[in-house]
């Protein structure tokens, strides 16, 4: 049998990030790991031994350690990918 897949899911949601959860388990051989806030994220991030191979990231406009999130990721120069869920997009994005 292949390697799991590793998913990371942060969202400030426990119903979505529940709900991700349960589907990637349920459909995929995998392992989830979830976090509710991009500092604790980090901190996960920086201290596994087992870097996700996908990180889904529910985007909230008021996250203040976002840039650092992303940063790290790109620095960490591990092969990831990187899906944002965003509700609302600022307007100047837009143009």
């Amino acid at each position: 049998m292949s390697e799991p897949v590793n998913y990371f899911v942060v969202s400030k949601r426990p119903a979505f990030r529940e709900l991700v959860r349960f589907i990637l388990e349920w459909k995929y051989h995998c392992n989830v790991n979830t976090s509710d806030s991009e500092s604790a994220a980090l901190e996960y991030l920086r201290a596994t031994d087992v870097f996700p191979n996908m990180i889904i990231y529910e985007y909230e406009s008021d996250a203040y350690l976002v840039e650092d999130f992303i940063h790290y990721i790109k620095e960490s120069g591990k092969p990831v990918h990187f899906l944002v869920l965003a509700e609302k997009i600022n307007g100047k994005a837009q143009d």
